[in-house]
């Protein structure tokens, strides 16, 4: 059984929709983290506003200050340069903290870039680990 499919059980699942009411959200990212992006798919919004803080107060409404689950499938490794931590730190800003029990789900894909591969890639978490293992990637 693969990532999605596994996201997509826990999704479907009848305790857990019970758990969280109507506040089961899925965005399938298909990338780097991206908070606009993110917010924008857990709102379900099409139309155009693309203001933070417009997006923000919407899932605010959407949430009712109620717990939330929030999956977040095939979320990529940031390939470019920027510190995937800065990114959680500006994607949970913009996430609701009214409720205890939230919870968020990640299905994560690492990739790892290293030149020589005689580890394992399941073990290759990060490029930080590939350049402690390889040296430079």
């Amino acid at each position: 059984m693969g990532k999605t499919t596994l996201a997509q059980h826990v999704f479907n699942d009848e305790q857990v929709k019970a758990h969280f009411g109507m506040r089961v959200l899925w965005v399938s990212v298909s990338g780097s983290l991206d908070a606009r992006k993110i917010i924008k798919g857990a709102v379900g919004t099409g139309d155009s506003d693309d203001q933070l803080e417009s997006l923000k107060k919407k899932l605010e409404e959407k949430i009712e200050k109620k717990k939330y689950l929030l999956v977040l499938d095939d979320v990529w490794d940031g390939e470019d340069g920027k510190d995937d931590g800065e990114k959680w730190d500006r994607l949970k800003e913009l996430l609701p903290r009214d409720a205890v029990g939230s919870k968020i789900v990640v299905y994560y894909t690492f990739s790892c870039n290293c030149q020589i591969h005689k580890h394992n890639r399941t073990t290759c978490f990060k490029r930080s680990v590939c350049r402690r293992v390889m040296g430079t990637v």
